[in-house]
């Protein structure tokens, strides 16, 4: 879901609460998208009389859309390069890492499906780039009321089990262009 603050707008907790308010109705919204991705569609009962037959098959045509559009597409990886060999060979070397080929397409994926998708960009424990992609029923995109919608902000919400103490929550992560911010609900 995006979210669109006034440019100057310090990220609150309070401010993150609606967000988390707001994403329920996005939540089941794509939940919906997923199910028709997967053929789960609600047959309507279009008779009144339940003597006549009313039999309906779906079919993932979704799916078969989606997945053939993907694999049209991305069948051939896409090529990255850099201008100096130099850089392009630190660059291969960091996109391999990063599995890059199967990553792009379980972005074109979730584009397909959701209309969005997202990539988080960070740095590891070793200081190598790393990126991977989020779910796009995890984020809400958090930007300015410019024409640009330049990014302020963005939640990243996932279930978690607390094995120890059996219980489940979620945790939130705000990311901003300098902080992670993490909460447990």
């Amino acid at each position: 879901m995006k979210i669109v603050l006034p440019k100057d707008t310090i990220i609150t907790e309070d401010i993150i609460l609606k967000v988390l308010e707001k994403r329920k109705s996005e939540v089941s919204r794509l939940l919906k998208l997923v199910d028709y991705y997967k053929g789960n569609h609600k047959i309507l009962n279009r008779t009144k009389d339940e003597d006549k037959a009313n039999n309906k098959v779906t079919h993932p045509y979704p799916q078969y859309i989606t997945d053939t559009l993907v694999s049209y597409v991305f069948g051939n990886a896409i090529v990255y390069r850099a201008n100096e060999e130099s850089t392009n060979e630190e660059l291969q070397m960091i996109l391999a890492d990063n599995s890059v080929a199967s990553q792009d397409i379980e972005i074109a994926r979730d584009s397909s499906i959701f209309g969005k998708s997202y990539e988080l960009h960070y740095v590891d424990e070793d200081g190598e780039p790393r990126f991977h992609k989020v779910p796009a029923m995890d984020i809400d995109l958090i930007v300015d009321d410019t024409i640009e919608e330049n990014i302020i902000g963005s939640l990243r919400t996932y279930p978690c089990y607390d094995i120890i103490e059996d219980k489940k929550f979620f945790t939130v992560e705000f990311y901003d262009d300098s902080v992670k911010r993490v909460y447990k609900a």
